[in-house]
């Protein structure tokens, strides 16, 4: 997946909104990727 926000910084409902379908996603045993334009840490949801 692509986006410009992610948990814990957010500017709008986007962050939320991928926070919540990547966790999902993982739940249901898919390997999610989310890509950033800015280096962030390793998170592991």
């Amino acid at each position: 997946m692509v986006g410009w926000e992610f948990p814990p910084d957010h500017s709008g409902g986007l962050g939320v909104h991928s926070y919540e379908m990547v966790r999902e996603l993982a739940e249901l045993g898919q390997n999610v990727t989310f890509l950033l334009p800015e280096d962030r840490p390793h998170l592991d949801v």
